[in-house]
């Protein structure tokens, strides 16, 4: 009666681990991603004659990660009037 105990307890355990690592996985498509300038359209508003913000229109789904970018400007750069 022990024998078929245990025999059970590991057939059941085994299914389950079968069964659940199959739902785990999900569909087998591939992920397609937009292009950089389609899921994060920037945009540009000058604020002061020598300050500007910077913003995007991030697509849903998508994220921006503050610290994953930097921004810098050469000394010879100049910004024309928006």
């Amino acid at each position: 009666m022990k024998y078929w105990t245990n025999s059970l307890i590991k057939l059941f355990l085994i299914s389950s681990f079968l069964l659940s690592t199959s739902y785990a996985k999900g569909p087998e498509t591939a992920t397609q991603f937009l292009p950089p300038d389609e899921a994060f359209v920037p945009s540009v508003e000058q604020i002061e004659d020598k300050q500007i913000r910077v913003s995007w229109k991030i697509a849903d789904g998508y994220y921006l990660y503050v610290g994953m970018f930097e921004f810098s400007v050469d000394n010879d750069t100049t910004i024309e009037k928006l």
